[in-house]
């Protein structure tokens, strides 16, 4: 992937074995029928490319909240779909635990917030519009048979781009994935029969994002608290603002912001967002992740190496999970380790958003 990481597209053969057990059909039927989970934000209409408007599909709904929301009419939705709609169901990242798996495993590998989408289709053309991702996205394909164009021109914040020129046609099939750098134009469709894809996108921080951050931090610098010069005096607010440059400068080139800034793109991970509840008990089943490049450890007992390596070919565990890989230690053996593999920054336990 370091040659394509955002910079090209990437296509991954597959059987459809691995994915088999990720969403279904049935998980479709399931999800839909739960009425209270959609809005007009979280379940989404297309045909030919374009969106549908909410109100030709919703009707004026209550959430739990009893606020006013657009809710999917199921038998407008249905009638899109017989003429061929594209249906979107989004914020699925958490919706099941395989979804929740596989999205934090990308967020850790690639430093960036997580998001999944189900993609459903039945028989349909082409989409006359082009569309693409503000993040690095990972089309999986679920079911059936999708046709794809891709462009080689890319969506730039900023910048008024138009695809034109052609990159390449592929066809996916059950267990294949195609990787597409954020801003990568695309169209598609499916084909003869039904079709159903996921897809993952991946947003890493910017420069933009840790705006407040910094905010955050000059409020503590007397220098950002002081009055500024008068307008008239030229020579006077010139010098003030040359000072608030040099503080400003050595406040984000300092290791202690450096360490907040880290803190900050951890935080923004999906394993950072993700527990699990276990009632009747009391345990909250928390993630916990190995760094990228992370090394074994050397000249310790042989049960943190058995333990370090399997957890780096896991990327992502909770500890209910490592007492069900290594029955054979006892709960107070295992904290030991964890313990031990945390502090030699081995293993580490994202928190939430610090902003």
């Amino acid at each position: 992937m370091s040659e394509h990481l955002d910079q090209a597209p990437a296509f991954i053969g597959g059987d459809g074995s691995k994915s088999a057990e990720l969403f279904d059909w049935e998980d479709a039927r399931i999800f839909l029928n739960n009425r209270k989970l959609w809005s007009s934000e979280t379940l989404k209409i297309t045909e030919a490319g374009e969106n549908v408007p909410p109100h030709q599909y919703c009707f004026q709904g209550t959430n739990r909240s009893l606020r006013s929301i657009l809710r999917p009419d199921p038998m407008l939705v249905l009638e899109h779909i017989r003429r061929g709609a594209l249906l979107t169901m989004g914020s699925m990242e958490s919706a099941m635990p395989h979804l929740s798996r596989l999205t934090a495993s990308l967020s850790s590998a690639l430093g960036g917030a997580g998001t999944a989408r189900i993609s459903c289709s039945g028989p349909s053309e082409l989409a006359s519009l082009t569309d693409f991702d503000v993040g690095d996205a990972f089309h999986l394909q679920l079911d059936g048979t999708t046709s794809w164009v891709l462009y080689e021109e890319r969506a730039v914040m900023g910048a008024d781009t138009v695809p034109n020129e052609t990159a390449g046609e592929l066809e996916m099939n059950a267990g294949d994935v195609l990787y597409l750098p954020a801003g990568q134009f695309y169209r598609t469709a499916a084909g003869d029969g039904s079709a159903m894809w996921l897809t993952i996108v991946i947003v890493r921080p910017t420069g933009f994002d840790i705006v407040p951050l910094i905010h955050q931090c000059l409020k503590d610098m007397p220098i950002f608290r002081a009055d500024l010069p008068f307008f008239d005096n030229a020579v006077k607010h010139k010098r003030h603002l040359e000072a608030l440059a040099d503080a400003l400068r050595r406040m984000v080139g300092s290791k202690a912001f450096a360490t907040k800034v880290m803190a900050f793109q951890r935080s923004r991970m999906h394993i950072s967002k993700v527990a699990t509840f276990a009632l009747p008990g009391h345990d909250i089943g928390e993630f916990f992740r190995v760094p990228v490049g992370a090394i074994e450890p050397q000249g310790v007992a042989p049960e943190i190496v058995e333990i370090a390596r399997w957890a780096k070919q896991a990327e992502v565990f909770t500890l209910a999970e490592l007492q069900q890989k290594f029955p054979e230690y006892s709960t107070d053996a295992l904290m030991s380790v964890v313990d031990a593999l945390q502090e030699s920054g081995f293993f580490e336990r994202p928190e939430s958003d610090i902003i």
